[in-house]
This record gives C-alpha cells, sequence and structure tokens, in this order.
C-alpha cells in the first residue's frame, strides 16, 4: 500500500449521484495529478459476491467536514475529544483507492485538500476512530458504573450483565452479556458487545479488568446455575398507563452453555403479560426466550413459583435476580451538610447556614477548597491549585430549565479515573458527577411534593419535562434514573439526625407500631456491611437453657378446644321447634342439635379440668338454660372462646394483668373492677354479674382463681432463664448507609443465640407452626408467598418513625423482636404489628422475663384476615376497657410505609 503523504479531506453531504466527487478547497488544482482506481474487467458468468466488511457501530458523531493535516502517521497522535475534530490524525489508505474494493495503489501525491463522504471511511478507518473513542470515553463510564447511571451487575459465579454506554450522549443502550474465567495469572472476560465484537477492549471488559476483584470479589459459594431467567430491569413505562418496561437475560438452554447462550429478552406492556415482546436473537415473537421470560414475569409478580403466563407454556425454572452490583453507595462530587428545607425544620435541628438560591446560571463553576472525587471515604482525594485544571461542558438543571455551562474539573491523584470537582453547595447548587448538576431548588420542590402527597419519581419527573417544555428550555430534563439516583445522593446531605424522638413519647416509646415495607429489591443491592438488629456478634449472649415449650393454652388438650369452640360458635344456641312428622328436618336443625346434645360431654371433660370450669360452662350454656329459652350471656360466650384459642395464656393474661387480677381477688368489689380492664374477657364477664348480684358467687371467685393459677404456672414454665443482660459494645457513630440500621436510641444489648430452638434467627419462610396450628394469614403470606426483604419501620402513636432496618431477606417476627430486643432497655408496654399474634409466642418462647408486661396486638385494618385468632390478639378488644389505647393511632406504620413504598 502506497502511504505517500495525503491532503486533509472534508466530509461533505452524501451527493445524490452514486459517482464520487472531488473538491478542491482553495488551492490552484492545474498542477495536481489525480489517479481514480481501474474498473476491474467483467468476467462472464456468475461469480459470487464478496461480502462488505461489517462497520463498527456507534462510531462518535463527526462533523460535516474534518480538514487531516498533510501528513498522517501510523497511530493516533492523541485521544479524540468530541468537539475537537480538526486535529485528528490517523491513518488512510492512499485517495485513489479510498473506499475501491482492489488493492491498487498510486504513487502519485495529493497535496491538496480533498473532500470525501463520511460514508465513504473504510473498515479500518472506522475501527481507528472507535478506538481512540474508548480511550476517550472510558473515564465517563466508570463514573457512570459507579454513580448507576449505568448498570453493571453480577448474575452468577462467572456470568455478568451490563448497559452498553454510549460516552458522547451520556447515556445508555441495550444490554450485554460477559463471563470472566480465570486463566493463569489474569481474567479471561468474553464480552459480547459490538466493541468487543470487533476485537476492540470495550467499556465492559476493562472495567472488570480493573475493578472486578474489588466490586465483584471471588466467592465460591455463589450460584452457577446457568439455566436460570434474570430479571435484570423493571422500570415503569410513562407512554403507557399501569405499563413497564422489563429487561429479562434468557439461558438458551443448550448442550454447552457459555455467554454466548445467554439473551435478553425486553418487555413493554403491563403485568398481565400484555404489550410487546422482543428477543435480541430471535425475530419471532413466541420464541423459546420470549415464553420462559413471560413465565418469570408471573412467577415475580404472583410470588409463586409455579405460576405461568397463560399465552405461553410452562417451564419449571424459578425467577432469579442478580447477585451484585458493581455501584455501591452512589456518592456525589458535593458532600458538605445541609440543613433540611424549612418547612421541614424541627426545634432539635442544628442552625446550619442555608445556602443561598441559584437564579443565574454561572458561566463557570470554579474549583474550590472544598471540590473532591468521592472515591474514597474518608475523602482524599481534594483540589491542589498546583496541579493543571480542565474545562469541560456540563448541565445544570433548574426548576424551569436546564443551563449548558461550563465546569472546573481536576485529576484526581487517588483513582485512575476520577475527577475533583466543585462541590457547589454554597453557591445553590448540587454537583452529581460532574456531568450532571442540579439547583436545591429543584431537589426541596421533589422533597416537598413526596412529603405532602407522596408523589413518586416517575410522575413528578413527567410533570417536570413538561414544565420545561412549557418554558421553552433549550436542554430536555433528565431522565428519571438518574434523577431518582441524584436525589438519594442529595438526601443523604441533609441532617436528619434529630428528628427520631416524639416531644411526647420521649426517647423510647411505650406504645410502639411496628410495620414492614416489602420492596422485593434485588440481592445485588445487598451489601456486605449490612448489620440489621437480627445479626449477632462475639458479644451475644449463648441462651442454651432456652427451649420451646409446649401446650401453653389455657387448655392444654386440643380436642378440648376444639369442642368449646364448635359448640359456642355460629347461631346462638337455641332449641329449635320440632317439625311436623312429615317434614324432615333443616340441615339448620341438624346440626344446633348436634351441637346441644355434646354440651352435656363438653361440662363432664371441663370439670375433669377444673370443677369450676364445668360449673361455670354449665351456668350459662347448660342444658337446663337451654331448656327453659333463656338468654345467653354474650360475655361469658366470648370468654369462653378465648380461654379455647391457640394463643398462649399469656396473651390473653400478661404480667400486669396476673398482678391486677391478683389484687382484685382480694377485694372482688365492684369498686375493683377497673382492675380487670388489661383482660377485657374477664371484665365484661364479671361485669354481667355484677349487674344481677352485688357479690360475686364462690363459684365465679374460683373460676378467676383458676385463671390466675393456669397463667402463672405457664408463665413460671417460661420464665426460669433470667433477665437478658445488657452487654452491646460501643460502636461508635456507624453509617447507617453502610449498616442499614438506624434507630434513633442506642443499642443496650446484641441479640442472643438460642441453640436449643430449631431454625431460631431464620427467616419465616413457612412450614409446621411451632404449636401446630396459628395463625393461617401469618403463614400463607410469609410462608406461601416467600416475600422478598424490605423495610422494618417502627412509629410511635403520633406519626413519628423512631428507626428503620433493611430487612435483607424476608419480613418475619424475627426483625420486630431483635429491634426491642437490641434498642429497648425494658419492653414497650404495647406493641401494635400485623401478626402480633405470632409475634407474641416467639417473643416469649425467647425472652419471656423481658417482654412479660408487655401487650401485643393486631390493629383494626390487618385484624380482618386473622379468622382464627382469639380476639386477645386484636386491638380493638381493648378499647372499651382500656381508653388509654383509644388514642392509638394504629395505621401510623401503614401510612407512613405507604409513603416508602412509593419512594
Amino acid at each position: 500500500m502506497d502511504l505517500s503523504p495525503i491532503a486533509p479531506v472534508s466530509y461533505r453531504n452524501r451527493a445524490s449521484s452514486p459517482v464520487q466527487k472531488v473538491s478542491y478547497l482553495n488551492r490552484d488544482t492545474s498542477q495536481l495529478q489525480i489517479v481514480t482506481p481501474k474498473r476491474k474487467q467483467r468476467k462472464s458468468g456468475y461469480q459470487k459476491r464478496k461480502p462488505a466488511p461489517k462497520a463498527v457501530d456507534s462510531l462518535p458523531s463527526l462533523p460535516e467536514a474534518v480538514s487531516l493535516p498533510p501528513t498522517l502517521p501510523q497511530t493516533p497522535v492523541r485521544s479524540i475529544e468530541p468537539d475537537d475534530f480538526a486535529s485528528l490524525s490517523l491513518s488512510f489508505p492512499s485517495p485513489n483507492t479510498f473506499g475501491s474494493p482492489t488493492n491498487e495503489t498510486s504513487t502519485s501525491a495529493i497535496t491538496t485538500p480533498t473532500v470525501i463522504r463520511r460514508g465513504q471511511l473504510t473498515p479500518s478507518a472506522r475501527f481507528a476512530l472507535r478506538k481512540a473513542g474508548i480511550k476517550d470515553g472510558y473515564p465517563s463510564f466508570v463514573e457512570a458504573v459507579f454513580s448507576e447511571e449505568c448498570a453493571f451487575y453480577q448474575l452468577e459465579l462467572t456470568l455478568f450483565v451490563a448497559n452498553g454506554w454510549n460516552f458522547e450522549l451520556a447515556e445508555t443502550h441495550g444490554w450485554y452479556h460477559l463471563q470472566r474465567s480465570h486463566t493463569g495469572l489474569e481474567d479471561s472476560i468474553v464480552c459480547m458487545c459490538p466493541d468487543a465484537r470487533s476485537n476492540l477492549e470495550c467499556f465492559h471488559s476493562k472495567f472488570l479488568k480493573e475493578y472486578g476483584n474489588q466490586r465483584f470479589p471471588d466467592d465460591d459459594t455463589l450460584p452457577n446455575l446457568r439455566s436460570s431467567t434474570y430479571l435484570i430491569s423493571r422500570v415503569e413505562d410513562l407512554l403507557v398507563e399501569d405499563g413497564f418496561i422489563n429487561h429479562f437475560s434468557v439461558s438458551s438452554h443448550s448442550e454447552h452453555s457459555t455467554v454466548k447462550s445467554r439473551v435478553v429478552v425486553e418487555h413493554r406492556g403491563d403485568d398481565a403479560g400484555g404489550g410487546t415482546w422482543t428477543c435480541t436473537r430471535d425475530s419471532s415473537t413466541s420464541c423459546a426466550h420470549i415464553i420462559e421470560a413471560r413465565n418469570a414475569l408471573q412467577r415475580l409478580l404472583k410470588c409463586d413459583p409455579t405460576a405461568t403466563d397463560v399465552n405461553a407454556r410452562s417451564d419449571p425454572n424459578a425467577i432469579k435476580t442478580p447477585l451484585r452490583s458493581a455501584a455501591g453507595i452512589n456518592n456525589s462530587i458535593s458532600f458538605k451538610v445541609l440543613p433540611p428545607p424549612v418547612w421541614a425544620t424541627i426545634d432539635a435541628d442544628n442552625q446550619l447556614t442555608r445556602p443561598p438560591v441559584m437564579r443565574t446560571a454561572p458561566t463557570t463553576i470554579s474549583l474550590d477548597n472544598l471540590s473532591s472525587c468521592p472515591c474514597k471515604s474518608p475523602r482524599i482525594g481534594y483540589y491542589d491549585s498546583s496541579r493543571p485544571v480542565e474545562v469541560r461542558q456540563c448541565v445544570l438543571y433548574g426548576l424551569l430549565e436546564g443551563f449548558s455551562t461550563k465546569i472546573e474539573i481536576q485529576k484526581c491523584p487517588a483513582c485512575p479515573h476520577g475527577f475533583i470537582g466543585p462541590d457547589g453547595i454554597d453557591i445553590g447548587i448540587f454537583n452529581f458527577n460532574n456531568r450532571s448538576l442540579f439547583t436545591l431548588t429543584l431537589l426541596d420542590d421533589y422533597t416537598s411534593h413526596f412529603t405532602k402527597s407522596e408523589t413518586p419519581f416517575v410522575s413528578w419527573v413527567a410533570s417536570t419535562a413538561c414544565r420545561y417544555q412549557n418554558y421553552n428550555s433549550p436542554i430536555p430534563f433528565i431522565k428519571e434514573k438518574v434523577f431518582r439516583l441524584a436525589w438519594f445522593s442529595y438526601a443523604r446531605l441533609l441532617q436528619l439526625d434529630q428528628d427520631m424522638s416524639c416531644p411526647q413519647c420521649g426517647p423510647t416509646p411505650k406504645v410502639t407500631i411496628w410495620d414492614g415495607v416489602t420492596l422485593s429489591f434485588s440481592r445485588k443491592n445487598l451489601l456486605s456491611t449490612l448489620k440489621p438488629p437480627t445479626s449477632t456478634d462475639d458479644r451475644s449472649e449463648q441462651r442454651s437453657t432456652i427451649r420451646l415449650e409446649s401446650n401453653l393454652q389455657f387448655i392444654a388438650e386440643r380436642a378440648l378446644r376444639k369442642d368449646i369452640i364448635y359448640v359456642l360458635s355460629g347461631p346462638s344456641l337455641e332449641l329449635p321447634a320440632i317439625p311436623k312428622d312429615s317434614v324432615p328436618p333443616t340441615q339448620s336443625v341438624i346440626n344446633m342439635m348436634k351441637r346441644i346434645t355434646s354440651i352435656p360431654n363438653l361440662i363432664t371433660r371441663l370439670s375433669d379440668l377444673h370443677i369450676s370450669l364445668g360449673h361455670t360452662f354449665e351456668q350459662w350454656f347448660g342444658p337446663d338454660r337451654i331448656l327453659q329459652r333463656l338468654k345467653l350471656e354474650s360475655s361469658y360466650k366470648e370468654l369462653f372462646l378465648q380461654l379455647a384459642a391457640e394463643e398462649t395464656a399469656l396473651q390473653f393474661l400478661n404480667g400486669d394483668a396476673m398482678h391486677n387480677l391478683e389484687l382484685f381477688l382480694v377485694r372482688p368489689t365492684k369498686a375493683n373492677l377497673f382492675l380487670l380492664c388489661g383482660c377485657p374477657a374477664l371484665y365484661q364477664a364479671v361485669n354481667t354479674e355484677f349487674r344481677k348480684m352485688p357479690l360475686l358467687s364462690q363459684q365465679t371467685l374460683n373460676f378467676l382463681q383458676w385463671v390466675l393459677i393456669r397463667a402463672s404456672v405457664v408463665y413460671g414454665r417460661l420464665t426460669k432463664y433470667g433477665y437478658p443482660k445488657s452487654n452491646a459494645k460501643d460502636e461508635g457513630d456507624q453509617d447507617w448507609q453502610q449498616t442499614g440500621s438506624c434507630y434513633g436510641m442506642p443499642k443496650v444489648r446484641s441479640r442472643s443465640v438460642y441453640p436449643a430452638i430449631p431454625s431460631d434467627n431464620a427467616a419465616d419462610l413457612g412450614g409446621t407452626d411451632l404449636r401446630g396450628e396459628g395463625c393461617q394469614k401469618f403463614y400463607s403470606t410469609y410462608g406461601e408467598n416467600r416475600l422478598t426483604g424490605g423495610l422494618m419501620c417502627v412509629w410511635c402513636p403520633h406519626s413519628v418513625c423512631y428507626g428503620f432496618h433493611i430487612i435483607p431477606f424476608a419480613e418475619g417476627r424475627n426483625d420486630v423482636f431483635s429491634a426491642i430486643y437490641t434498642h429497648w432497655q425494658t419492653a414497650p408496654r404495647v406493641i401494635v404489628y400485623d401478626f402480633a399474634c405470632a409475634l407474641q409466642p416467639y417473643c416469649m418462647t425467647r425472652e419471656p422475663e423481658f417482654f412479660a408486661n408487655t401487650l401485643f396486638v393486631i390493629d383494626a385494618f390487618h385484624a380482618k384476615g386473622h379468622v382464627k385468632c382469639g380476639k386477645a390478639s386484636f386491638l380493638t378488644n381493648y378499647l372499651e376497657t382500656n381508653p388509654d389505647l383509644i388514642m392509638v393511632n394504629s395505621s401510623a406504620g401503614e401510612c407512613g410505609n405507604s409513603g416508602i413504598l412509593r419512594i
């Protein structure tokens, strides 16, 4: 090939004629020698056409005309700047063969600039351009991955998936799989993106080589299920009502499973499976990959590993989610602490200087002494005035429009690809990543919308984009994903450390409302630094003597409990009218007669348990009373139903109630009836007798004594292991963003270990209840559905959040138990929880003395589904006898968590 110097060339618009035109720019063309390529001699017969070389995708955009200097070296002199192509130096073939299919060369040199259309770039030229672009765009790719603008996930031990990255437009495109293998001293990485297929070192491979060991360290415990389907992305679709955009990584189930057998399936539509399904490999809308993705979507939404799409065939594989992400916690360039908005300030807040309102976009955002790089924590890369400074373009997003401005940056000496940037807080600007900046006014606007009307990110971003259009903004508003990441980074800077205390409830509220938010987040979002209250450490007390106790109900015999419920449940016990001989009895009459005829045997069995039980039941429900058609007292009916419930005796009568019942039996007068307020069923039954006579009968007193003795026996069987110790070590001011646990009170003890209790500290994943039956709503919700992690939050009755922690896997009783046990010196008097019926035996089995005086109740909103639970577990059961609980806003947790769920 002739490598003689050629003249600068310019790219112009493609001509309408296919004939190549050559233009001369302001030169005397009379002395030029131009040799045109010779046409090949036509041969007879069919000649197979050689396929044209494939062009490299995603070339950097070039100006319409680019001037090249007369002398072109073989390799690029320097990397390409997006706005500087005029001095680009590349190696091209001589002009006479430029774009020609032949290998003929010319010895003549052109010294005059030649105008060449961009479409005539040879593959080698396009390859060189792309190679130079990759070198220049890689730092922005690293920044995007660390800020999670560009996703980079680990699916399996050796399998990864990442977004493509357009460094010129600073946006993502498509999904590509990678495979990492350890071969010798270096990692062997195979990537399926277009750059890697063109023999370039792509962004993804380079990133995995440089940061793979840091972000994705080797872990042999990670699964390597080559045939699993993964949901790698799910975002709302603004163009479709109730629509989502889902992306799946699907295996082709080939014999040799490698990264090449992976495809990406995209779905745009509703959760029923309607809409558009596309596969990156097959054009058919019913290919095996799409069918598997359709089934996987239904398995995810229904939390059922056997669910299928009615329009697709079934597949046994359960859907998976990515294991780890390369992003971690997104730290912004700005890091100066901010005061909360004026309308959200409370008296306990420290008085910080409020930053000014940015009203006019600055021409250049300059570096100062607070400028830093977020690569390390604590930060070590700060601005150094003796080192060189670069200026780049950035976008500043305001409340009404976006501005294109300039920002000063400096190469960070502590990391290979980071840049030090201005903090910006002092001028009313939040610097997210040196490319996207936001005014504090804009970020506060979303904060107010969310706190006042629970506006989701998607809705607010859509309305803000309309506002930008209305005010003719030269720059459209940013995408929802990037804004969401920026807002969370901004929220971390707000000083919100003093707001987890209610002025009325004090530092540790006596009435607590607990509620979990199931967020269904992926395992890739779980940090190794998470330390929820459920975790144990070297100071955890070994309570090896505590073990499960059985038969803790008032009536230990299960069959007897069932017979009591059978007789007393349903229509009121009344002797039915005797039908005529010719009329057969109805089924309801037959059922009523069965219930009535079983009463004598039931009285005998109750008398065998204790004589007062049989006499009391006979007094109010005996055959004589039914034959006389006397009114049956509903208060004693409710009392016996609660005594026959599956809950333990201490749910019916806790420590405080036992003490008050003992005091009442010393002087059982109507004036002392208030002592029974802690047990509404006893209160109502005794009050019924007081309305009939001034003093209680000896039979009733014996009955009350039996209730007290039975509750005391159960309490004594449990409280023989001692009170827990305070053994928490001083952990200093740990960052809750790392530990995932944030409570307004300090940690007073570590969670104890109970080795004699099977599956202690395990998630509630279903199975048989420890009592044999238990709350079916609890086990259908957490056992069958196998819900994934979220947040557990605690509120006081005045809707003040006292803390929260990350639930790594599935919400359960352990989350409430451990949070209270580790942060409360003394247990709360009242715990309101969706599944208090199951929480009470869980807590009393492990720490009965600590929770002895605690009342566990279910709020009115969630009580509807607890059809098999006794009313002793319902908050509404205590409202009439305990006025203090009337003012408890039991839905405070549900209301607060509804906002968390929206965010």
